[in-house]
């Protein structure tokens, strides 16, 4: 049975059948339904069986979409629990649900583990702890917990948690490789039918070839191991699919077998499909392909889509549950955790009203949602303007995070599972020793003069060629195209946060795989030069462009699991940018403005007296002073960088005389002279925007509101956004920054209409973040919400 798109869904009531091909092995085979309409991800597979789809362009408006039949029924997240969800109306005693939380510094010490507990009755539970705190005490961890019986009439049956320490978890022997490897054990076979063809039509010497990859033989092969435990024990195997009479492995493709087990019957396999490799036969592919179960001499085909475009250095999957009574349970995570962890901002406490929940879900229900579908990412990534996926998290990322809506994880999870269709995915095949099983992504330190960058801006410049790499670290050519879909491309200045917090929330390392591939390719695909080679500076970056980079860095920093080498190269990547920051932007001026200046059209400063030679974007300036802000709460030693970038955020509204705050969430304002000085004064600032024409003069229509005060996404809810990292940084006295954030708030407030503008802080809570200190001045809840 199909299960669309996300980590949980309703089961859908009934299939037709329809033959999808030949099968592989086994006394008997079945083929169960046809979904076109949508790229399933995940499957349960305990029962009838799964799909087919046609190249992954179908829409999601095909009359085969059977997702717009589901009905859900919402289920209220309680503060403090974690709380297991299942797809239908049971959840059968002893299954065992396994997700990720993080806890903040020294709730569980060194030498505790957790213990979920249901109703004051502890439940068996297994902790695998991934990163530590500086105090050793457990910053995140996967956790297995095994369940009591739990039914409802309609709707979805749920298990609430409660989390806390204790000195010993569950008991029992983990599952070993050859436990779960037998003849009798549940295997999955995929199979590829290439017909790639070269950049110049001929055929590869893979097309025609059937190529194959098992998962107990893979796993028998190379194991590596991700949870072991009494509960739960889970393994990859990273490899090349094979066809008979060829030596070796496929050049170009690969296959991740990511295998959990609760028993040696029960559990589910992430199946990933990657086209990454750095060597000469990267480059687009086509195929068909089959994925097949085979379970007690019975061969099913569980997925089946022909004419898969594969694009170069992209990657997608799917999750099959198996065993009798297996199903993807979904886990709301404890969001107070999250936040007092510092692991997400501090949403302010609203309730997204049930009419926003359901419309914003079937929204996503009707987009695209194909292969190589973005749903609701902006696919051309560049393009500008609001947009619910930038901020500091996505708007679908901070609705699951406030209602602990069962039907917003869904959104959030699908969309971090597309992550893997834009171009940064780059496996490291250059590097000495580097293998199939073992191929990691670049780094810098290894190839201090690896560079994508070229510039020609040739359509192809960013996929390597040889003459990219001018000191060295030569790609080799390829000869099959490198393209990807019209109107798709990746651009760090606009890029979304899509894998941080789902790693987070489920501990599934297609999702960890992901955040280091983007955090990866920020260097990689940068001149050597302007990086500083192994540095990794964020140099010659546009403000927005270097504060989503110390974002997504920062998140692989702070979340990599210890044993992880990425934990140590991102970390000290940041540093290296800290560094930097303080020689090169620092210096510049003495209000606080932040490098990354530009030129300007003069619309843009209409009111200039002239002499102006380069510009700020405010807007993109309290990016970076929310980010800083967001890296010194997560342990970084950036206070003094992240105190300079808020000073000049809590100067454009608190200056009285010098500087209009009707104008401090403006889109540009002068950074340059043309006598090549910066600005030293809030009054000089404003001379130099406005030629002293004072705001109700210039905006007599709105004389005393802030322009785009109703606009959730808009400069003002970014401003208020930096305003509470003001608050929080001020220490005691946070009078200043406070009356600055109570001026903006009001505007949200009451400037407008009342609910009517309100109500799109509510429905797109991105920047709807809160200070966690007294705000001075302020009688009412901080945040925006309707009354």
């Amino acid at each position: 049975m199909s299960l669309s798109n996300s980590r949980f869904v309703a089961l859908l009531a009934c299939l037709s059948l329809s033959a999808c091909g030949g099968t592989s092995g086994g006394s008997s085979s079945n083929v169960v339904g046809s979904t076109a309409g949508t790229f399933s991800l995940v499957t349960n597979s305990s029962s009838s069986k799964t799909t087919t789809s046609s190249g992954g362009t179908s829409s999601a408006a095909s009359s085969n979409n059977f997702d717009t039949t589901i009905t859900f029924t919402p289920v209220p997240s309680v503060p403090g629990n974690v709380t297991a969800v299942s797809p239908d109306t049971t959840i059968d005693n002893g299954t065992v649900v396994t997700f990720g939380q993080v806890f903040p510094a020294g709730e569980i010490a060194s030498g505790q583990v957790v213990q979920a507990r249901n109703g004051g009755t502890n439940l068996p539970t297994q902790t695998i702890v991934k990163r530590r705190h500086p105090d050793n005490s457990i910053r995140h961890a996967i956790i297995s917990v095994r369940l009591p019986a739990a039914s409802v009439s309609s709707g979805q049956a749920t298990v609430a948690m409660t989390l806390s320490a204790t000195g010993s978890g569950a008991s029992g022997t983990p599952l070993t490789v050859s436990d779960v490897t037998g003849a009798s054990n549940p295997d999955y076979r995929v199979e590829i039918i290439e017909k790639s063809t070269t950049a110049s039509g001929a055929s590869t010497p893979e097309t025609g070839l059937l190529w194959g990859a098992n998962l107990k033989a893979s796993l028998s092969n190379n194991a590596d191991s991700w949870i072991s435990g009494p509960l739960v024990s889970e393994w990859r195997s990273r490899v090349a699919p094979t066809a008979t009479g060829i030596s070796g492995g496929h050049p170009g493709l690969r296959i991740i077998f990511d295998a959990r087990y609760q028993s040696t019957s029960q559990g589910r396999v992430s199946i990933t499909m990657e086209n990454v490799e750095s060597n000469s036969s990267r480059g687009d592919r086509l195929y068909n392909l089959r994925i097949y179960q085979i379970i007690g001499g019975t061969t099913d085909l569980v997925y089946s889509a022909d004419d898969v475009k594969h694009y170069a250095h992209t990657r997608f999957r799917k999750v099959f549950n198996f065993g009798t009574g297996s199903k993807d349970m979904l886990t709301i995570a404890d969001t107070a955790r999250l936040k007092n962890a510092r692991a997400i901002p501090n949403y302010a406490n609203i309730t997204i009203p049930e009419a926003t929940l359901a419309s914003r879900y079937n929204e996503w229900v009707s987009s695209n949602r194909g292969l190589y579908q973005p749903g609701k990412i902006v696919p051309g990534m560049g393009g500008t303007g609001g947009r619910e996926d930038i901020g500091p998290l996505p708007g679908w990322t901070a609705r699951a995070m406030i209602s602990g809506d069962p039907r917003m994880y869904q959104v959030m999870l699908d969309h971090a599972d597309r992550a893997g269709f834009w171009k940064v995915h780059w496996r490291d095949t250059l590097k000495p020793g580097a293998t199939v099983a073992n191929a990691q992504i670049f780094s810098i330190d290894d190839h201090p003069n690896f560079s994508l960058f070229n510039p020609s801006y040739a359509a192809d410049s960013y996929v390597g060629s040889s003459h990219m790499n001018w000191k060295g670290d030569y790609i080799p050519p390829t000869n099959l195209a490198l393209t990807e879909p019209p109107g798709w491309g990746q651009d760090d200045a606009h890029e979304p946060s899509l894998s941080y917090v789902p790693y987070m929330v489920t501990g599934d390392r297609y999702y960890l795989d992901e955040l280091y591939f983007y955090a990866a390719w920020h260097h990689i695909h940068y001149h050597w030069g302007y990086r500083g080679e192994d540095k990794g500076w964020y140099a010659s970056s546009v403000t927005r462009e270097a504060a989503w980079k110390l974002r997504t860095g920062g998140h692989a920093a702070w979340i990599s699991p210890d044993s992880d080498w990425q934990k140590t190269y991102f970390t000290t990547k940041l540093n290296n940018n800290f560094d930097w920051f303080r020689t090169t932007v620092v210096p510049t001026n003495t209000i606080g403005y932040w490098i990354g200046w530009s030129g300007f059209a003069s619309y843009e400063l209409p009111y200039s007296p002239g002499g102006v030679a380069e510009v700020v974007s405010p807007w993109q300036h309290d990016f970076m002073a929310y980010t800083l802000f967001e890296l010194c709460e997560k342990g970084y030693a950036a206070t003094d960088l992240r105190d300079f970038a808020l000073s000049f955020s809590v100067k454009r509204f608190t200056s009285g005389a010098d500087f209009d705050r009707l104008d401090g969430a403006t889109y540009r304002l002068p950074a340059k002279l043309t006598s090549g000085a910066t600005l030293t004064s809030m009054s000089q600032l404003n001379y130099y925007a406005f030629g002293g024409v004072s705001y109700a003069t210039r905006n007599p229509t709105i004389p005393t509101k802030v322009a785009g005060y109703n606009d959730s996404n808009g400069y003002i809810g970014i401003a208020m956004t930096a305003l509470s990292g003001a608050i929080d940084s001020a220490g005691a006295d946070t009078t200043i920054p406070s009356s600055g954030y109570v001026f903006l708030r009001d505007q949200a407030m009451y400037a407008g209409n009342g609910n009517a503008d309100r109500s799109g802080y509510v429905s797109n809570p991105t920047w709807n973040i809160v200070p966690r200190n007294t705000v001075v001045g302020l009688s009412e809840a901080p945040g925006v919400y309707t009354k």
